[in-house]
């Protein structure tokens, strides 16, 4: 089915719009908002929606500039004729035409039916199943946004599975096609699983086993309403005996112990008034005792608190004496100290000034030493970097008359040889094998003699001769298959012939050889080119001049310490200068060591100066004073307390007394206290009304007991009007037997559901017959892209159709979702024009296949691949519309293979 032209009216934005397409690629471009989108969905709308379709999908088509009802003219060939189809959608008015120009004339339901039948659908799409259009040659129509999706994620209808199906057993091997038993098989077994169940899975209502689960849930229910009536009157009869239980123990026991006790509530509040005025005495006895007590506690404590204080102040004072002694030594010792470490200060400072000055003049010749060893080195690195590219200049002459050869042309090399090989193995797998067991005549194969135990293989027709009387013809099989093998064969020969030659090689082997030597001498090349870069040769020149400056300065600094550093030598505090090198740091960490111990004692200097300035300060107070005075205050106050109220052991004696008087009284108070909270437990308001709620409850309780058991009487002589037992019995005999019939049934379903998934498992194993063609023809749209992709893997499922479409690249595989955004785009269009190709010969050789503006994520390396690709489809029998708002990506492509026509903003 190739696509014509197409005359647009009123649709949209466009007035009136006519447009050609080349046999083998268009390329329409034109800025965005010129209506190549509105283009894209008037041919589809017009190949697939109904004319008198109403709705969302015809309302898209209407225009809101110009006039008039929306018209799609579509010129197509299919069926070995050229059709003319024109639609105008307005609703239930709609029209629609057909012809091929030869006399055939169509309109109305025939034409739409004719034009389903060119187009392999079941039918037009109607408007109020306008979801259904979208899956419409879904693999063939790729709007923008969806190029990066992948093709055969959508349902198997949408890619018209079972005519790829077909394509695919003429594309493998006489054992991948299916036999019509199979189909015929599987179709009745799923009519037999379709009378039970429905398409989710779930049980069919009036079907043999809904009737068989309903008869068992019945029977069931039957059987647990006699469990229940009988469970019932074995309840009822158990309730009786427990209420006749029950009124017995509310009359015998519980109501006679109420009564007695009510009368006992009443002794007990009387008891309880008399015991509450005893109370009252003798709290008024024991208030006036506890006051006297407090007042002589409070007299004593004071005193307490006097002695405890004068006690104090007698320990402060003889302490301060002794601190006063104390203070007076610490000082005198404290200047000792002072003058000693006065004297280690001085001979501290003058050593580090000799130290100072050795390391100093260490350093000047340790310096002079290093400047001469570095003057040494920056010579040896100008030697180096001349024989360094001196080497250098030797390599590249060696790469230069080495041929140049890349990684990637030998991976074509080698990919050329991996193809070659696959088309000679499937050309000899379908070739034929002539072998002579054993022969009692002369035996000739197209004029060459046969002899016993020898073998030949043919790839075409040949005449066998046996004597001179028989003549055989021997036809291998395969067909066109085996031509188009032969023909793949011969292509790849000339292909990896032409690679040899460009590349100058004998084979794979030479080729890959150079470029090992090519890699080893770049390599060798980068390592002398690290190797001078490790040299600062810019800097050379420079360091030299200011290393010869340096040099100077140091010269002229020695000779002004020219006799401080002979003094030093001769002393041996200055070391010769081949022990300058260890002798620096060592003298450096002993310049340290004293420096620290010089800081150190300037540090104790500064404790002790502290120390001796606090000691004078604390003389310069008058504590001692204090403290005397202090102690006399507290004498005399002690003397006044003891005047007024005695001494203290008298008050001790008083307060004992009137402590003992207090603990009679309370005793007295606890035991009366006691015999209060009896009374008030046995005789209190609380507890009588209680006891009377608790009567009037169980008179209640009674009353409802005899209610209950006249229920429960009249129920067991409901239920024990019949046998409950025997009818018990009879439920669970009949609920046995329909459980055992639905089980029969149910078990015959999973019989049933077992050999379906196993037939299943069985077709399924030879699904690599079908995903095996379709990836190599995929694979071989992938070559064009030029990214060393090896194939594309994907499984296959007899009625899920294919799907786990992954990329192979090396020893890798990867899935489609996690490929970046650009190759997702490149995948899908290589799977999209496979299909298409396989598919073309059900459409007279021929698939339209529609980009609009879908390929937003490649780069200009990307498009080249894509053009080479696109390129090989349209001549495999794709015709490839190609809308694009850049159009300048392909205008070659356009130019070499196909036409461009570029549209302009109404």
């Amino acid at each position: 089915m190739r696509l014509l032209h197409v005359h647009l009216r009123h649709v949209r934005l466009h007035r009136e719009l006519a447009v050609t397409f080349h046999p083998r690629l268009t390329l329409l471009g034109g800025a965005n908002e010129t209506g190549k989108s509105t283009l894209v969905e008037a041919l589809h709308k017009g190949l697939f929606l109904k004319a008198s379709a109403t709705g969302k999908g015809v309302e898209e088509l209407r225009s809101s500039r110009h006039g008039g009802q929306p018209e799609v003219e579509i010129g197509f060939a299919a069926g070995g004729r050229e059709w003319l189809l024109r639609k105008r959608f307005s609703g239930s008015s709609g029209t629609v035409q057909l012809g091929d120009g030869a006399g055939t004339q169509l309109s109305g339901p025939a034409a739409e039916d004719q034009l389903a039948a060119l187009l392999g659908v079941k039918g037009p799409v109607e408007g109020r199943r306008i979801s259904q259009l979208p899956q419409r040659w879904a693999h063939l129509w790729v709007r923008q946004g969806e190029a990066g999706a992948n093709p055969l994620d959508a349902d198997a209808t949408s890619y018209d599975l079972e005519r790829l199906v077909q394509q695919l057993q003429q594309r493998g091997s006489s054992a991948a096609l299916e036999s019509p038993l199979d189909r015929r098989v599987e179709a009745r077994l799923q009519s037999e699983l379709a009378q039970l169940f429905t398409a989710t899975g779930k049980v069919k209502a009036g079907s043999p086993l809904a009737s068989a689960q309903l008869a068992e849930t019945q029977a069931a229910a039957r059987l647990s309403e006699a469990r229940e009536r009988l469970a019932e009157l074995h309840s009822a009869l158990e309730e009786l005996q427990r209420i006749d239980s029950r009124l017995q123990a509310i009359d015998r026991q519980e109501r006679p112990a109420l009564e007695a006790q009510l009368r006992q509530l009443g002794q007990a509040q009387r008891a309880l008034e008399q015991a509450e005025a005893r109370m009252a005495l003798e709290r008024s006895r024991r208030d006036p005792l506890a006051q006297q007590l407090q007042n002589l506690n409070s007299q004593l404590q004071q005193r307490t608190q006097l002695d405890s204080e004068r006690r104090q102040a007698q320990a402060d004072r003889d302490q301060a004496q002794r601190a006063r002694a104390d203070q007076l030594q610490q000082q005198q010792a404290i200047a000792q100290q002072l003058e000693a470490l006065t004297m280690n200060l001085k001979a501290l400072q003058a050593e580090l000034g000799e130290r100072a000055q050795a390391l100093e003049l260490g350093q000047l010749v340790l310096d002079q030493i290093g400047v001469e060893q570095r003057a040494g080195e920056l010579a040896e690195m100008r030697s180096r970097f001349s024989r360094l590219q001196e080497e250098a200049a030797a390599v590249k002459g060696q790469l230069a008359a080495l041929a140049p050869i890349t990684a990637e042309q030998l991976q074509g090399l080698r990919q050329a040889e991996r193809q070659l090989g696959l088309a000679r193995a499937r050309a000899e797998a379908m070739a034929a094998t002539v072998s002579v067991v054993a022969a009692d005549q002369r035996l000739q194969l197209d004029g060459r003699p046969l002899r016993p135990g020898e073998a030949i293989q043919i790839a075409h027709a040949a005449d066998l001769q046996v004597g001179t009387g028989v003549r055989l013809r021997i036809q291998p099989g395969g067909g066109e298959a085996l031509e188009q093998a032969g023909s793949e064969q011969t292509a790849a020969e000339q292909a990896l012939a032409a690679l040899l030659q460009s590349l100058a090689v004998a084979d794979g082997d030479g080729a890959e050889q150079r470029l090992r030597q090519r890699t080893a001498l770049e390599g060798e090349l980068q390592q002398l080119r690290r190797a001078a870069s490790d040299i600062p040769w810019q800097q050379l020149d420079s360091q030299i001049a200011s290393l010869a400056a340096r040099r100077r300065q140091l010269q002229e600094a020695l000779a002004q310490q020219q006799h401080p550093l002979e003094q030093l030598r001769a002393s041996g505090t200055l070391p010769a200068e081949d022990g300058l090198a260890g002798w620096l740091p060592e003298a450096r960490q002993r310049q340290q060591q004293t420096q620290a111990r010089w800081q150190a004692l300037q540090q104790q200097q500064q404790v002790l100066l502290r120390q001796q300035q606090e000691l004078q300060l604390q003389h310069s107070g008058n504590q001692l004073g204090e403290l005397e005075g202090r102690l006399t205050a507290l004498e005399q106050r002690h003397a006044t307390l003891h005047a007024q109220q005695g001494d203290h052991a008298g008050l001790t004696t008083q307060a004992e007394a009137v402590q003992q008087q207090l603990a009679q009284h309370d005793l007295q108070l606890q035991t009366l206290e006691q015999e209060l909270v009896t009374l008030r437990q046995q005789g209190s308001a609380d507890v009588q009304t209680a006891a009377s709620q608790r009567l009037q409850l169980l008179l209640a309780e009674k009353d409802s007991l005899l209610t209950q058991r006249g229920h429960n009487e009249q129920l067991c002589r409901s239920l024990g009007g019949s046998d409950p037992q025997a009818a018990c019995e009879q439920a669970e005999a009949a609920w046995d037997s329909a459980r055992e019939h639905c089980g029969a049934i149910q078990a015959r379903a999973d019989a049933l559901r077992t050999l379906l998934e196993r037939f299943r498992s069985a077709r399924s194993s030879l699904a690599d017959r079908y995903s095996q063609p379709m990836g190599e023809a995929i694979a071989g749209h992938l070559a064009s892209l030029g990214s060393g992709t090896d194939a594309a893997l994907l499984q296959f499922d007899a009625s899920e159709g294919f799907a786990a479409l992954q990329l192979r690249q090396g020893s890798e595989s990867f899935s489609f979702e996690r490929l970046s955004g650009g190759t997702r785009e490149q995948v899908a269009a290589a799977v999209r024009l496979a299909l298409a190709e396989v598919l073309a010969p059900t459409y007279d050789g021929v698939l339209p296949l529609v980009f609009d503006d879908a390929f937003t994520n490649s780069d200009p390396e990307r498009v080249d691949g894509l053009q080479r690709m696109l390129e090989r489809a349209s001549g495999r029998g794709v015709q490839v519309l190609l809308f694009s708002c850049t159009p300048n990506d392909y205008a070659d492509l356009a130019e070499r293979i196909g036409s461009r026509i570029t549209l302009n903003r109404p």
